[in-house]
This record gives C-alpha cells, sequence and structure tokens, in this order.
C-alpha cells in the first residue's frame, strides 16, 4: 500500500467509519473535562473547587501540586511562556476556594486550558497510551501506593501499572474518559498509531475503502 492510499483510509476514517477519530491532546482535554464533571450542574460551568478534600480546581481539576510541577527546573520542560509561568504562581497562591473569584477571566481560563494542554502532551510522551494519560492525571504527581523499591510513585514514574492502580481506585473514571473518546475498555494501553492501524485493518477486512 502506498503513502497516498494509506492517507486516502486515514482521511476516510473520521468520514465515514464509525465516526471515527484519532485522539488528540484537544479532545484528551475534553474526555478529561467529563470524567471530573459528571453532573449537568457542574458540566455547565466546570470553574469549581473539588467537592471533595484537596486543591483540584477548574475543568479538570488541576490541583495545585499538579500545577507546581509544571514549573521549569523540574525533571521535564514543559516550555512554559513567562505569562504561564505567572499564571501557575498565582494559581499555588491563591486558595482553591477563591479561585473563581480571581481565575475565571478569558485570560486567565485561555492560560489554564494551555498549560493542562502541555501537561497532557507530557503525560502522552511518558505512557504512551490514552489510558495511561487519564491514570497519571487522577493519580497526580505525588501519591499513589510505594512501589516494589519501597518508593513513592507519581505521574513523573511512568509504569503500566499506573493504568490498574486507576482502575482500582476509581474505574468509573476510566470509564467515561474511555467513553468520551470512543474507545472501550480494551483500549486503555493501546498507543494512538495503534488505534488507527485497528481502524485501518478493520476497512480494509470489510473492504469499505
Amino acid at each position: 500500500m502506498t503513502d497516498d492510499e494509506k492517507q486516502d483510509i486515514l482521511n476516510r476514517i473520521a468520514e465515514t467509519h464509525q465516526g471515527y477519530q484519532p485522539p488528540t491532546v484537544d479532545r484528551i482535554y475534553s474526555a478529561l473535562r467529563d470524567a471530573e464533571h459528571r453532573s449537568e450542574k457542574h458540566k455547565s460551568n466546570p470553574w469549581i473547587k473539588t467537592e471533595m478534600e484537596g486543591s483540584a480546581w477548574g475543568p479538570v481539576q488541576i490541583t495545585n501540586d499538579t500545577m507546581k510541577s509544571t514549573l521549569p527546573g523540574k525533571s521535564h520542560n514543559l516550555h512554559l511562556s513567562r505569562e504561564e509561568i505567572d499564571y501557575v504562581n498565582r494559581y499555588i497562591a491563591i486558595p482553591s476556594i477563591s479561585k473563581k473569584h480571581i481565575l475565571t477571566g478569558d485570560k486567565d481560563k485561555s492560560l489554564y486550558e494551555g498549560i493542562a494542554k502541555k501537561l497532557i502532551t507530557r503525560y502522552w510522551m511518558l505512557s504512551g497510551n490514552v489510558g495511561g494519560i487519564a491514570s497519571m492525571w487522577f493519580i497526580g504527581p505525588n501519591w499513589t501506593k510505594k512501589g516494589s523499591r519501597g518508593k513513592w510513585m507519581g505521574s513523573e514514574d511512568w509504569s503500566p501499572n499506573i493504568v490498574n492502580e486507576m482502575e482500582s481506585r476509581n474505574p468509573e473514571y476510566l470509564k467515561i474518559y474511555l467513553e468520551s473518546l470512543g474507545l472501550d475498555n480494551n483500549k486503555k494501553t493501546t498507543t494512538r498509531d495503534e488505534l488507527i492501524m485497528d481502524e485501518i485493518n478493520a476497512m480494509m477486512d470489510s473492504r469499505d475503502y
């Protein structure tokens, strides 16, 4: 099959084959938002603090620790702009219960979303699959059970076991997230390229191309 033929199939996937579209950072952001906010009330206004104990806030419920992990000088570099760094420092300094009164202007909302998408990209690079992104997002940078070496594992310590840990902690979260991406639970550890190839093979098997 030539490259042009492959591209033609990819173009047809989104148009004709069960409405499928390969996951993108934008779609993953939306899927995380769906998993975080399940009631109609919260979906209509997701700029809120978690109802549970903690600092999680906003559409994808970013905690202060997770936001802090985006700053330069950590184990990675998200290439935040000066404006984004200023936002992160303000975000951390403002109590989550007060963020809705201070960080909900159009500019601040845009900064929040931009930083979140850079972090999603980081988690995608670390985990290599869509289920890993949600697991790392939910677990966060600082807490999960101790690994076999007695160290605390966090979202910067990628392991396929984190997906299993996520399923034991909050299977409904992972289910809603995957459904929002048009995937079933069997696809949670499938890479983006593998998802595309699955659709290509299905179309070729059905000769619907």
